[in-house]
């Protein structure tokens, strides 16, 4: 995978808008490497994430879309 340059880092915001959607590469539990505790699934709606990289002359930047049909809260009080 190639990290595109850019000339403007992107804003950290949660927000994807600026990432161009065919820069991202899809994962399923049929294509990647999930942890050992989720259940097996045959629907990406179920359990899924896409990434994308790019790079300017300081960092290297991720950006990363999940799908999961069920949403679980963390509630450790120690962040």
């Amino acid at each position: 995978m190639i990290s595109p340059y850019v000339q403007r880092p992107p804003v950290i915001d949660g927000k994807l808008s600026e990432w161009p959607a065919s820069d991202f590469v899809t994962v399923t539990p049929q294509t990647g490497v999930f942890d050992a505790e989720s259940d097996s699934t045959a629907d990406p709606g179920d359990l899924s994430f896409a990434f994308s990289v790019s790079n300017d002359d300081r960092y290297l930047y991720f950006a990363i879309r999940t799908t999961d049909d069920i949403l679980v809260v963390d509630d450790n009080r120690d962040p």
